[in-house]
């Protein structure tokens, strides 16, 4: 009976040292869009072409950090700067799957 309570013992205690570092709730995206707006236009090329229809890079990562226009908004970065964009707004580019 002592030797089932140490082996219960030790599989909870393996389970809790394994599932407690899985349980660390994701980091969440700023709230400020300020905060993110900066984040995603360090992603940008920073060309200030206005062919995304923004008037700066500035502009577009604004626009981008409130969700108004899609992270495929930057045409000049084409998809790497999309990919990049979308990993920083936590979301996945048109064109990249989990797969890809």
């Amino acid at each position: 009976m002592f030797q089932f309570s140490l082996i219960a013992a030790a599989v909870c205690a393996v389970a809790v040292v394994v599932g407690v570092p899985l349980m660390r709730p994701r980091p969440r995206l700023p709230r400020d869009p300020g905060v993110r707006a900066a984040a995603v236009l360090g992603a940008l090329p920073g060309a200030n072409c206005g062919a995304c229809g923004s008037e700066s890079c500035f502009d577009a990562a604004s626009r981008i950090a409130s969700r108004s226009v899609p992270v495929t908004a930057c045409v000049t970065g084409g998809l790497d700067t999309a990919v990049a964009v979308a990993e920083v707004m936590r979301t996945t580019a048109p064109g990249r799957g989990a797969s890809d």
